[in-house]
């Protein structure tokens, strides 16, 4: 409760993803009459490529520096932060052992696949149960603004704005996100040999001057 008063005194109204889909039914006890917008996917396997290619991703910021993995993303607050909200994931209403649902269920092999969706639609289902009818979406995002703007009692976005789904957060972005952190963890290396070379050389210049 006291981090949900922390949320709404600095003005907030509004909650998405984790950790506030593995707590929805706490707040729905603290806002009886909040509204909560169940996205769902095409299909269950639609959720599990999307999944795997999220956490593939992820999974860069999480490691810790290695010689053949030279990160230091592991060291930094925000990624250790968000590594404990992954674990988290899944602990509640699907009662699953920490880590489970976002980091172990690569060892599940050919498994895991179905197993995925399984917790999907044991989601899915949860929240369809529990919430009242009138304070529930159930959204596929490919519908665009007007059941959204609906649902929430906002006025409809114009003809010119289009749906941001297509363009943010899609597989392409993930991969370039995973792309550029990749980048990062392998490129600092050269860069920071360069610089000491750089170092090196103008200091003997000088000290030959």
């Amino acid at each position: 409760d006291s981090i949900l008063d922390l949320i709404v005194n600095d003005g907030y109204n509004a909650m998405l993803e984790n950790p506030a889909s593995d707590i929805y039914q706490e707040i729905l006890r603290k806002y009886p009459t909040a509204k909560v917008v169940l996205t769902v996917r095409d299909d269950p396997q639609a959720f599990v490529r999307s999944w795997k290619t999220l956490f593939d991703t992820m999974v860069v910021t999480e490691k810790m520096f290695s010689w053949n993995f030279p990160s230091f993303f592991g060291y930094i607050p925000l990624f250790t932060n968000l590594k404990k909200i992954r674990y988290f994931m899944g602990t509640t209403q699907l009662g699953l052992s920490p880590g489970a649902l976002t980091h172990t269920w690569r060892a599940r092999g050919e498994e895991c696949d179905t197993w995925l969706a399984e917790q999907y639609e044991r989601h899915n289902a949860h929240v369809i149960q529990n919430v009242p009818k009138n304070q529930l979406l159930v959204f596929n995002v490919k519908e665009g603004w007007a059941p959204l703007c609906e649902f929430l009692e906002k006025p409809m976005m114009p003809e010119n704005v289009s749906f941001p789904h297509s363009t943010v957060n899609n597989a392409a972005s993930l991969k370039r996100i995973k792309t550029y952190l990749l980048l990062v963890v392998y490129g600092w290396i050269p860069v920071a040999l360069g610089l000491v070379g750089c170092c090196w050389y103008f200091g003997r210049e000088l000290s030959i001057s």
